[in-house]
């Protein structure tokens, strides 16, 4: 092997080592929705944890951030909640799903519950409650982690540059 293929190999390697290195271990950003509410909306937001016990599971004392927004319909009106009006949380990492979620602010609120499979949302009025029901879960995605990006195109780079190393022999 060349001295530069070997040098090109030892950069490669070594800016994976620095971007895996710069991350936290269990530092992770979700984007969730749900939708199937009986009278039509659609409630979107994010949350971030991290497993500090490593039981594969993130709580509400793990949770680093929180909003959604609900879109509203015509039962419940829009609005929005943030990591302040988090009431219960317990997210599975295994699977990426919502185990028990609640959200409550003044009159609004928001709840799911994997064990009964049902979701509600509303507002609290004076003599009732204004509220919608879905019994689809909230579907979440990964955000991935910018230095996880950086290092894929940097690898991504250094191993174009590699090949056309390699081809021009």
């Amino acid at each position: 092997m060349s001295r530069k293929i070997i040098g090109y190999l030892i950069i490669t390697t070594l800016v994976g080592a620095i971007t895996l290195c710069g991350q936290k271990a269990n530092a992770l950003t979700f984007n969730f929705t749900q939708q199937g509410w009986t009278q039509g909306g659609i409630l979107s937001g994010s949350f971030s944890g991290e497993d500090l016990n490593n039981d594969n599971l993130i709580e509400k004392t793990e949770v680093t951030d929180f909003s959604f927004a609900w879109s509203g319909n015509s039962s419940v009106p829009s609005f929005k909640h943030d990591f302040s009006n988090l009431f219960n949380w317990e997210f599975s990492l295994s699977d990426y799903r919502l185990i028990n979620g609640s959200s409550s602010r003044g009159t609004t609120f928001w709840s799911y519950d994997d064990k009964i499979k049902k979701g509600e949302i509303g507002i609290v009025a004076f003599v009732s409650t204004l509220s919608d029901t879905t019994v689809e879960p909230p579907n979440f995605s990964q955000v991935p982690e910018p230095l996880t990006i950086l290092g894929t195109g940097t690898a991504l780079l250094f191993g174009a540059v590699f090949k056309g190393k390699l081809s021009e022999k």
